[in-house]
């Protein structure tokens, strides 16, 4: 039923580019992509293209009675035959080929294997160029192998060609088979293989739309699921551990039993009424110990209240795209399909994280520091680094005149210990000032700066 790639058609495409294309001059040629090729032609002044559209891994013929212009982007290709003329068409009988006979010996083979399909230039019997060059077996085609050369025959104009629809795919074929939905009957094979063409294309590009789309929202999905359920495990855990001003509580009742430079202390806790080991920074004596674990108790009370607000935001966001996705499935247009796309969004250049709706940016690497550092943040914004270890610069963005809370400037730093050498640490000490204090220094390698006014916070290395 359908022989767009049948020996038949071909040799017959052949010959009807044979009527049109003899004594014709190629006046350009060029692909767009490697995946689209345009030849044009002048035949007693009158234009003709030739387009192979190779873009949906399928490979469509369109022929058109104008020549097509040069858009943006596009690359010249076999520019030895630009202004040659073409002598004849010919095909290899009992191959899916034919060429373009040009004057002295060159020509332009067609090799229309399917999804394979690909245009050569010979000079002689020696390959010169292919349209594909990813078609790697090409590159090595032996046409003297394939059998000889022979003019096209002519052919009936009284053969009627029609493109048709059979369960949403288009075919052409010489028969009409029953339920079919008829798009065109015409006695010109290049019309009708146009045509089918056209309506395949849309077709595929209407599939590619479609599941690009499904993809996007089950992507959408999956992400909103996955913060609903990490933000559940985190209150569960937050709810069932100590409660960290607690754990300050019992560091100051027993400040007699720790001495700077111990990492742990065993106390009496009096609230569950056992023993208790309490983990200490060595570095810290036992009221500043404690005062860690108080400002940690803020956070986790923040913490807390960020994970239900974004169960709470996903959650809303879920709905809406389980509706999306419904709408999606069922879509059978493309202009639907392009009105229902959800907007890819690039891969931010940094890593931005949200807290207490204050926004942190995160440096990817050493240049992405300083692009970030020198390019985005505003010079009142807070920059924050790990001291003394290469790492990621850090932006926290100032909203308006007001202070930086500190529970944001504690959670800032966090993240620029973790994206810092100092990751396995128990505790890195953190530097931070206005980003305006941070300059570049002549023969500074990327990321590296000069900092004034800094000031110093030790915290624990954490994402979440």
């Amino acid at each position: 039923m359908d022989f767009r790639y049948s020996i038949q058609c071909v040799h017959a495409i052949a010959s009807s580019l044979s009527a049109i294309l003899e004594q014709s001059v190629l006046t350009d040629a060029f692909v767009d992509t490697n995946q689209e090729l345009y030849l044009n032609f002048k035949s007693n002044g009158e234009p003709f293209s030739l387009q192979l559209n190779c873009v949906y891994r399928a490979a469509f013929f369109l022929f058109f009675d104008k020549e097509t212009d040069r858009m943006s982007g596009v690359q010249p290709i076999f520019q030895d035959l630009i202004g040659k003329d073409v002598v004849g068409v010919k095909y290899i009988e009992n191959e899916r080929i034919f060429t373009l006979e040009f004057e002295n010996n060159q020509r332009l083979v067609f090799k229309c294997f399917g999804p394979l399909l690909n245009v050569l230039y010979f000079r002689g019997m020696h390959l010169e160029g292919l349209f594909r060059p990813q078609i790697k077996q090409d590159a090595h085609f032996n046409l003297q192998q394939m059998g000889q050369l022979v003019p096209c025959k002519q052919i009936a104009e009284t053969v009627l060609y029609r493109v048709f629809e059979v369960n949403q795919h288009n075919y052409i074929d010489i028969q009409l088979p029953e339920m079919a939905n008829l798009k065109l009957t015409t006695v010109d094979l290049l019309e009708a293989y146009t045509a089918f063409s056209i309506l395949e294309l849309k077709r595929l590009q209407f599939n590619e739309a479609k599941i690009q789309l499904l993809k996007s929202i089950h992507s959408k999905i999956d992400r909103c699921n996955k913060i609903i359920y990490n933000n559940q495990i985190k209150i569960a855990h937050l709810n069932q551990a100590i409660p960290l001003d607690e754990i300050g509580h019992l560091i100051m009742s027993h400040m007699h039993l720790i001495q700077k430079g111990d990492n742990q202390v065993q106390v009496f806790d009096f609230y569950r009424n056992k023993d208790l080991v309490i983990a200490l920074n060595a570095k810290l004596n036992a009221a500043e110990n404690a005062a860690v674990y108080y400002r940690k108790s803020k956070n986790r009370k923040l913490e807390l209240e960020n994970a239900n607000q974004l169960i709470e935001k996903s959650s809303r966001e879920l709905s809406q795209l389980t509706q999306a996705l419904a709408q999606a499935e069922n879509t059978t247009k493309i202009k639907e399909v392009k009105k229902q796309s959800v907007p890819s969004q690039k891969e931010s250049l940094f890593k931005v994280f949200q807290f207490d709706d204050y926004q942190i940016w995160v440096g990817r690497n050493s240049k992405n520091n300083d692009v970030l550092t020198f390019k985005h943040a505003h010079k009142e914004d807070l920059w924050l680094h790990a001291a003394g270890v290469s790492g990621s610069h850090v932006i926290v963005k100032r909203k308006g005149i007001a202070n930086i809370p500190e529970p944001v400037i504690y959670r800032a730093a966090e993240l620029a210990a973790y994206f810092s050498k100092a990751k396995s640490s128990s505790m890195v000490l953190v530097m931070y000032t206005e980003k305006k204090h941070v300059t570049k220094f002549k023969s500074a390698l990327p990321g590296q700066v000069k900092v004034a006014r800094e000031k110093t916070i030790l915290v624990e290395p954490k994402l979440t």
